[in-house]
């Protein structure tokens, strides 16, 4: 029984991985059956591609002295195709369309090329050569035993795991500069940004970069060495089971997001386009644009509508989204910041006339309709709590003036 149970670990550590992305994925096929969305398909194939990686994993820590050319081929294909498939999610995801062939195929490629060389390598080698390679060079990772078509397998093994490293470092910082001018465009676009922003994403790229740095260590280092090792697998099978269920769940949650598929625009419809940009009598917009928007948005009270948009401006004050657009960038703000604003000040007023009221009816009637939303932004604005705001207006007022006959008077001293 002592040495069943650290056997039965070991075993369940190899499968855990594959075992969630493959609960994960079908999950995302099952809600796809019933909402099809196109960025939704990005994640099922890299869920699949995930998953397979994984099982291609289990079969080597299960046996590691035999050789399988076939799972070695697969695992190799799986393990570049993760992160490009992941970011054309993201690019999907934030530009409301699939991406182009051509970038598909400048991402994907490695992938194929990779499996392709690989599969072509193996065909070459008899099993004894294929058993020597895996002994030799995946057992142990050692390349000077080895010769002829069994080192070329060794050094385009290497190879991969240099173009993984660099796809790991590509795939984050590309994801990170997508997401950012993505919310950057639903912020200058809504003035209620909640459920839209890919905060979320952008929190799981920084995560991955971190577990994959650790998987790319574990590529140079090799897989030999966790096969020998029961709690020093347990490091890597836990610190990826955790990033694929974070992964699956803000698919599977964003997807089912009352605002996602309305806010799943493309970056482009959002964003100024190159014909909208150019004003027909090519002034550009000025400080008195900008303070003309807070005069109409204050007078109108505007910024009290549940789901204002940028668009809902430009009619009423009829102009054009160039105007509105560049005036509220030369001021070193975005539309949701501007209304957040606004809506602040609002509550604050409130508060201050209106003790009666609740917290709970006054950030309705400052036009938000998130509890948390209002919270945070009163928070960030004013520094305090409403209640706290509340509690310090009162006290001051209701605090004694000392009037001038009991104020203490200076001194001789301190009147020289």
């Amino acid at each position: 029984m002592l040495t069943f149970a650290p056997t039965m670990l070991f075993n369940i550590l190899t499968i855990l991985p594959m075992l969630v992305c493959g609960l994960i994925t079908m999950w995302l096929l099952m809600i796809q059956w019933r909402y099809r969305r196109r960025e939704r398909s990005w994640l099922i194939a890299w869920g699949v591609a995930a998953t397979m990686l994984y099982a291609c994993h289990a079969e080597y820590f299960s046996r590691p002295d035999v050789a399988n050319p076939y799972a070695d081929t697969i695992y190799a294909v799986c393990n570049l195709a993760v992160y490009p498939l992941y970011l054309l999610y993201i690019i999907t995801l934030v530009r409301g369309r699939c991406p182009r062939r051509g970038i598909i195929a400048l991402l994907l490629g490695p992938a194929v090329i990779g499996g392709v060389v690989q599969g072509i390598l193996y065909g070459m080698m008899d099993s004894a050569g294929a058993r020597e390679f895996n002994l030799i060079f995946l057992c142990n990772d050692s390349m000077e035993p080895l010769h002829g078509v069994s080192r070329l397998l060794a050094l385009w093994h290497v190879a991969c795991r240099i173009i993984f490293a660099i796809e790991v470092v590509g795939v984050v910082f590309a994801g990170q500069y997508l997401i950012r001018h993505y919310d950057e465009d639903i912020a200058m676009n809504y003035a209620d940004t909640e459920g839209r922003l890919l905060t979320s994403v952008r929190t799981i790229l920084w995560i991955l970069l971190g577990i994959s740095v650790m998987s790319v260590v574990a590529n140079i280092i090799g897989r030999h060495w966790f096969s020998d090792s029961t709690w020093l697998l347990m490091i890597p099978s836990l610190a990826f089971s955790l990033l694929l269920s974070l992964i699956g769940w803000e698919g599977i949650m964003y997807g089912l997001a009352p605002t996602s598929s309305e806010t799943l625009a493309t970056s482009e419809s959002l964003a100024l386009n190159a014909d909208e940009a150019q004003l027909a009598d090519g002034t550009v917009p000025t400080p008195v644009v900008a303070e003309h928007i807070r005069q109409t948005l204050r007078e109108k009270k505007l910024f009290l509508r549940h789901d204002l948009r940028l668009s809902d401006l430009t009619e009423v004050m009829h102009t054009n989204r160039t105007y509105l657009w560049q005036a509220l960038k030369e001021s070193d703000t975005t539309f949701s910041d501007l209304i957040n604003t606004l809506r602040i000040e609002y509550a604050a007023e409130l508060i201050r006339k209106q003790p009666e009221t609740s917290i709970s009816n006054i950030y309705v009637l400052s036009g938000y309709s998130s509890r948390n939303s209002f919270y945070r932004n009163f928070h960030d604005i004013m520094h305090c709590t409403p209640r706290e705001y509340a509690a310090r207006y009162y006290l001051t007022i209701t605090s004694p003036q000392p009037s001038p006959e009991t104020s203490p008077q200076p001194s001789p001293r301190e009147r020289e």
